[in-house]
Formats: structure tokens, sequence, C-alpha cells
């Protein structure tokens, strides 16, 4: 089981690198911000885009935050357990959801409830 898991780590490494690559690139669009001109139609279509990339990159800050977050699992050697009944997570959610926090018992619970 080390080599799945170390196969996750990898996975995560890499899913930061990317999420953190893609908030890079649409900051940059932001930066750029509405240029405003003639055609009104112009100026909706750039505030539509510009308003799409903010949801966008709120996004991908949050998946952002969860890959941090189980990473720091890893490193403090909590990775696997579910922090509700403190079971190991079963292997293959966390292969689907490298980044959950919870098992699947857990997570049924938790909706039973909602």
């Amino acid at each position: 089981m080390a080599i799945a898991y170390s196969t996750l780590r990898k996975n995560l490494e890499d899913d930061r690198a990317r999420l953190r690559g893609e908030i890079e690139q649409l900051g940059a669009v932001r930066e750029e911000g509405i240029d405003y001109g003639n055609d009104i139609a112009d100026d909706a279509t750039e505030a539509f885009e510009l308003t799409m990339n903010l949801a966008l990159s709120e996004n991908l800050a949050d998946s952002l935050r969860r890959v941090e977050d189980a990473l720091q699992r890893f490193d403090d050697g909590s990775y696997g357990t579910c922090e509700d009944c403190g079971q190991a997570i079963e292997l293959g959610r966390l292969k689907v959801l490298p980044h959950t926090r919870l098992c699947v018992r857990c997570v049924r619970r938790h909706e039973r409830g909602s």
C-alpha cells in the first residue's frame, strides 16, 4: 500500500502545480481589467468574461486549498484517516478523491443528517 500512497502524493503534488499555474494565468487575465470602448456589447462581453474568470479563480483556489491540506496530512501522518471516525479511508475513495477527509460511511452519515 506504500506504493499506492506514494502515487497518491505524487498526483496531489502534480495537481498543486497545475492549479497554481492556472490561478496564475487567470490572475494575469484579471489584471488586464475591462477596457471600455465604444461598443456596449463588447464591453458587456468583457465584463462577463472577467466575472467568469473571477469565479473560476475562486474555485481553483478552493481546490488548491484542499490539495494543500491533503499534502499537509501526508506530512503529519494523518493522510488516509477519516477525520470523523478515525478509521482508514478506502483506497478506492482516495484514488478518486485524493483530497478527501472522510470515509464513505461518514459521508453517507453526513448526507442523511443534512
